[in-house]
């Protein structure tokens, strides 16, 4: 209980923790997370890219994670569902439209996406 009168001791809140955190990296004592180069090049390409989405006319459809997803997992970008945040109304015509992705919970890219209404049959036709 000494330390305290002293000065030599602050009591533990968030902003005297966020003032704490904040001294340690000015002073170079904890380094910063960064993406690494990877993770910058998918990043990069996330925000340059327009994922296309093909829906079924036949059907009543809404734009949920899991079709994003799957759709960047068929190009070979896997990522999980939690990663995604969908804009606040529900996409459920075609469009184009943008959704936010979190890489490596550092950093959140804005993506296009397109959605389109294809009939199975013209998915088929090649």
């Amino acid at each position: 209980m000494k330390l305290l009168p002293l000065q030599q001791a602050v009591y533990v809140s968030p902003e005297n923790i966020a003032q704490f955190e904040k001294e340690r990296l000015e002073s170079g004592e904890i380094e910063r997370k960064r993406l690494t180069p990877w993770a910058r090049k998918t990043a990069k390409s996330l925000k340059e890219a327009v994922l296309e989405l093909q829906m079924n006319p036949k059907q009543d459809w809404v734009v949920e994670k899991r079709h994003i997803r799957i759709a960047y997992r068929l190009q070979g970008i896997a990522m999980s569902e939690a990663a995604i945040t969908l804009p606040e109304d529900p996409i459920s015509k075609p469009g184009e439209y943008e959704v936010k992705i979190m890489v490596n919970d550092l950093e959140t890219v804005s993506v296009k996406i397109n959605v389109q209404v294809i009939s199975p049959e013209e998915t088929t036709q090649t």
